[in-house]
């Protein structure tokens, strides 16, 4: 693994994270509590464990880094938001169809609303990375 692929994984974790924060755990945060089932036991409580949070978003980063790596030289904004934008989208539409399918645990608006939130998101993740790959000198 070449240093900017680990640079662009390592932005792309703490933008998941931070942006993360700030979109889910702020901006959000009223929407997804009011559209979700709860019972006791079910939550971690007021603060989640924050590391596997973090190692989540990782694996999501180096997915979409791994992704754009595979797919050209073309390390513009507008493709990794595009690359971002496919990886994110179908990956929460696989874990929110999946679950609202499979349990009472969140509404169909929920659903439908991650979907398309975790889509823009993954985009501009896949930019942040993409402008981080192809900064600096070319690597092979």
């Amino acid at each position: 693994m070449n240093t900017k692929t680990i640079m662009a994984t390592a932005a792309g974790a703490l933008f998941n994270f931070l942006g993360g924060w700030a979109v889910f755990g702020m901006l959000l945060a009223g929407f997804y509590r009011s559209n979700t089932m709860t019972y006791e036991g079910l939550s971690k409580g007021e603060m989640p464990d924050l590391t596997f949070i973090f190692m989540s978003g990782i694996f999501s980063a180096y997915l979409v880094t791994y992704l754009l790596r595979r797919v050209g030289k073309d390390y513009s904004f507008g493709t990794g938001f595009r690359h971002g934008l496919v990886v994110y989208f179908c990956m929460a539409a696989w874990a929110d169809l999946s679950i609202y399918g499979f349990y009472n645990l969140i509404s169909l608006t929920l659903s439908l609303t991650d979907i398309v939130v975790q889509g823009i998101f993954g985009g501009i993740n896949g930019g942040i990375i993409a402008l981080i790959l192809g900064s600096g000198k070319k690597e092979a």
